[in-house]
């Protein structure tokens, strides 16, 4: 039993993650979400994260596309479950368990 834990261990430090960020410009909120992602990424994830960044003011067709309402929006995408989350990502913890990293 305890090698069975062990490899879902391993298995979870293999899992890739893909995340879509839907950002407004350089508006300060999106700016920040941008910056506070690449520091989850980085101290969380290295080197098992790819990061998408759709600004809607360049590309409306995919927020709609995505039901985007407001931004930041930040959608992972991979692995399942899906889950989205709203805002600047300032609460590292809180955004971890919301994406359940």
């Amino acid at each position: 039993m305890t090698l069975g834990k062990k490899a879902s261990a391993k298995e979870a430090d293999c899992t890739h993650y893909k995340f879509i960020l839907f950002v407004a410009g350089q508006e300060s909120n999106s700016a920040l979400a941008r910056q506070n992602l690449q520091c989850l990424c980085q101290d969380h994830l290295p080197g098992r994260h790819t990061i998408e960044i759709i600004d809607v003011f360049l590309n409306l067709d995919a927020a709609f596309k995505h039901n985007i309402l407001i931004t930041p929006t930040l959608i992972k995408v991979a692995p399942d479950p899906p889950a989205t989350v709203f805002g600047n990502l300032s609460s590292v913890q809180t955004v971890m368990a919301s994406l359940r990293i």
